[in-house]
């Protein structure tokens, strides 16, 4: 799904709405591939709804239920017998090279974020903390821990096994878990 900046963003609608669309066609033709079109299908839109249900703004999170999604658009194009070439044409010119454009730009982007901010950060860390048995404590265990040489704790705490146990004590005496 293409991203514009603002709250709401009627293209990604629409996306989804074709997506949407191609997998009924797909789906009402009863081919046994159904089942795992069903099943990619399915686990896209849970993965997607988990991710903006907890709003995760972490773009990254979200592209392989965007990927799923696409599947059935790719072979709904892909099995067209009349006018495949302008299916594929109007594939290309208003989904993939606005997609690929905008990838283009994110992935600059967001590499120049990196190298220049948080490898910027890395290396303020590393020469300004001289003892490296010190822990930092943040969410984009990438650049920083790498640079600075520091002990890292993930915020997010996927790959930490102490802050999974501290989020489940937040969440019991919250009351969110028994």
């Amino acid at each position: 799904m293409l991203k514009l900046p603002g709250d709401f963003n009627p293209l990604t609608i629409l996306l989804l709405i074709f997506e949407l669309l191609c997998f009924i066609y797909l789906i009402r033709q009863r081919k046994s591939r159904n089942y795992f079109l069903w099943m990619i299908f399915i686990f896209g839109w849970v993965k997607q709804l988990i991710f903006l249900s907890q709003k995760s703004l972490f773009d990254w999170y979200y592209w392989v239920p965007q990927i799923l999604l696409f599947v059935p658009v790719l072979i709904f194009v892909l099995e067209q017998k009349v006018k495949r070439n302008l299916w594929l044409s109007l594939l290309i010119i208003i989904y993939i090279l606005p997609m690929l454009a905008f990838q283009t730009v994110h992935s600059i982007a967001t590499g120049n974020g990196e190298w220049n901010y948080r490898r910027t950060i890395g290396t303020f860390l590393n020469t300004y903390e001289k003892d490296k048995n010190q822990w930092i404590f943040l969410e984009p265990a990438g650049y920083v821990p790498y640079f600075s040489g520091l002990k890292t704790i993930d915020e997010v705490g996927l790959v930490d096994k102490e802050v999974q146990e501290e989020i489940k004590k937040i969440n019991r005496i919250s009351g969110l878990i028994p």
